[in-house]
This record gives C-alpha cells, structure tokens and sequence, in this order.
C-alpha cells in the first residue's frame, strides 16, 4: 500500500509459486491488485500451465489489468546463471518463497537469500518460509508418506539471511500455529 501512494506498481516475484492460490485470492479480493504485477516462478510445466489458466480466470472474472509473467526455471538454473554478469532484470519489492526451503539444503538456501536479496528494489522486502521443527503432522508426513522434510527453527533460517543483509534488517516471524516460520529482509533504501 506505501506504492499504491506513490502511485507506482508493486513487483512482486514468487519462486517455487506451485498453484499460487495467495495471487490468486489477491487478485479477486483486493483492489489494489491492479497496482500489481507478478512473476511467478516454477520449474514444473505442468503446475505453471494450472496456475496460468486460474490467473486468466481471475482476472477476467474480477476485471483485473495486473501483469502475471510465468517463467519456468529451477532454482539450481537461478543460482547458475547467477555467476554470469547480472542481466538488466527489474527490482522486485517483494520476494517471497514458501514451500521449496525445506527441501534444500542450507548451503543452497544461503546462496538462494543472496541472489534474491540482490534482486530487491531500495525498500524491497524478501520473506523465506520453512516448516518448524515442532509441526505437529511431522511424524505422520514422515511416515505415511516417507516425505522427509528439513525442518529448521528460527535461529537455524536466521543463520541463512544473506551475507549483505545487515542482521538489523533480519526478523523472524512465525505463524499463529508455529508450524511454519519466516525469515523477512529489508533492503534499505
């Protein structure tokens, strides 16, 4: 809403967006939206093309003019080209990441952060989600589905802010159910 005031668009970027059902809800409940473009990112074909034809629904259903650019990439391909010289990609005021953390790493995770903070707008906000250690459906999704998760609390995803971010500008912050935690990254200005 701070843009919406100083009348510019909100770049919004999600990587790992899967079927995006936050942007999805957005665009039909919130006027703002046309004040807003999204790229949404995904390395599975299938799940983009989903994700695709609900934007287009939404969108024509709620009269929206809002951007939405799918671009089908990994984050391994993100982290590679990161070591050629830095494409003219725009600044992004918010980029956010839900559901991939706990698949990766930390060694990659430290090295995602830092690529994504580069990415910011002056301003720009980077929020990482991870599932808590103590998720209560842990033992179940371990064992009935043999999906093994890395689980990490917030001192764990502190430790992975990216190393030009100043600790000041770090925060934990984790829902009501304590199930997921976040680590936010301010840019400053």
């Amino acid at each position: 809403s701070d843009l919406a005031r100083l009348g510019r668009t909100a770049s919004i970027y999600s990587i790992a967006c899967g079927p995006a059902w936050e942007v999805e809800n957005f665009l039909a409940e919130h006027p703002l939206a046309d004040q807003a473009q999204f790229r949404l990112l995904d390395f599975n074909e299938e799940t983009l093309r989903y994700t695709g034809k609900r934007m287009d629904e939404v969108r024509r259903k709620h009269h929206r003019r809002t951007p939405v650019k799918l671009v089908k990439n990994s984050v391994q391909n993100l982290l590679r080209a990161n070591s050629k010289p830095m494409t003219a990609e725009p600044g992004y005021d918010l980029i956010y990441c839900s559901g991939l953390y706990d698949y990766l790493n930390d060694r990659v995770i430290k090295a995602l952060n830092g690529y994504l903070y580069d990415r910011l707008q002056p301003g720009g906000l980077l929020v990482v989600g991870n599932f808590a250690p103590n998720t209560p459906v842990r033992n179940f999704i371990e064992h009935f589905l043999e999906w093994f998760l890395i689980y990490r609390d917030g001192k764990q995803l502190a430790a992975l802010a990216p190393e030009q971010a100043a600790k000041d500008d770090c925060k934990i912050t984790a829902e009501p159910t304590g199930t997921n935690i976040f680590l936010e990254i301010r840019k400053p200005k």
